[in-house]
């Protein structure tokens, strides 16, 4: 789908349009960080730091299998989705905010590439982020405004395979797509400013090496973490190693989280503070707000405390809602 028609769609709607034109007084020079337009990317940025009414374009990409009920073959599908990050944080989880891009089936993708799918939509964010901006024909007239990509969303695999990155991050020296960190250093090591961060400069040089040694190919890319120029890249305003944010479902909630929690019940259980039933009751009977029922723990059994892999048997919203929780069971 068109990236630019889709945009001009939601202009025409006057509340969105209303959005774009007019920050709230809390998205300007805010000390709290209450979403992305708080965060010194937004503050930073050669085309959001100066034209506040400039589209900022979130890409979400994720993966899903479909079944064919008669057939029971499975269909394993790339889906590309796109959201106005102008909007006011209280729609940013509304679904229909979210707009489908693109959907391909993995095995094309595969074939052909991420960059093959992801060109048209480069080629529009040209446009939208030239210096004069894109003509939009909306009910009133034509508005003129100027845009970006803003962030790509994905989960860790597929950030490193847009990025460039290797795909597999057990497979590189550097893991990390934003910093230098290598195995033994990610161990003893939990603060940015003991890290050496990516930035431009180091990528493009990371790039040059992979391209002016070809047959060393296979050992700077392990070496780097980096397997190809992005295509990423071609987007104006746009640097892959700032604006691939982390995997916060799988890296915290489902990762240090999980795990954290699940070292602190064993501890406490195995010493005698507590035990599961008390736990569990008091999961049970907690008083939750009614915006938090659907997400409500289930009961955390021996079973669970025998390997911190399995996330206590909670989903990520559990493990989240467990954790704020506990402390009042403590």
């Amino acid at each position: 789908m068109s990236l630019l028609a889709s945009l001009e769609v939601l202009l025409n709607n006057r509340i969105i349009l209303g959005m774009v034109a007019k920050r709230r007084k809390e998205d300007v020079h805010s000390s709290l960080l209450c979403d992305f337009n708080n965060g010194s990317i937004v503050h930073n940025h050669e085309l959001f730091s100066v034209d506040h009414k400039s589209l900022k374009i979130l890409l979400y990409y994720d993966d899903l299998e479909i079944t064919n009920q008669q057939t029971k073959r499975k269909h394993k599908l790339a889906m590309f989705y796109f959201q106005l990050g102008n909007l006011y944080s209280e729609y940013g989880s509304k679904l229909k905010s979210i707009n489908l891009l693109a959907l391909v089936e993995t095995r094309h993708l595969k074939k052909y590439g991420i960059d093959a799918i992801l060109k048209p939509f480069i080629g529009e964010l040209q446009v939208l982020g030239d210096d004069f901006g894109y003509d939009f024909k909306l009910q009133n007239g034509i508005v003129r405004l100027r845009g970006a990509l803003f962030a790509v969303i994905a989960d860790t695999p597929a950030s490193q395979l847009m990025g460039g990155y290797k795909e597999s991050v057990g497979g590189a020296k550097r893991k990390c797509r934003h910093c230098m960190a290598d195995f033994d250093e990610i161990q003893s090591k939990f603060r940015e400013e003991d890290f050496q961060l990516r930035d431009k400069d180091i990528h493009d040089y990371h790039l040059k090496q992979l391209d002016e040694n070809p047959e060393l190919h296979k050992h700077f890319s392990k070496e780097y973490g980096v397997t190809k120029r992005s295509v990423l890249l071609d987007a104006p305003h746009f640097d892959v190693t700032d604006q691939l944010p982390q995997d916060v479902m799988h890296v915290i909630l489902e990762g240090a989280l999980s795990r954290t929690l699940f070292f602190v019940i064993t501890y406490f259980v195995n010493n005698n503070f507590f035990t599961l039933e008390d736990l569990n009751e008091f999961v049970l009977n907690y008083n939750y707000g009614y915006s938090e029922l659907k997400d409500k723990p289930v009961f955390v059994c021996a079973d669970d405390l025998k390997s911190p892999h399995e996330n206590l048997g909670q989903t990520a919203a559990q493990i989240w809602l467990l954790s704020r929780v506990f402390v009042f069971f403590c």
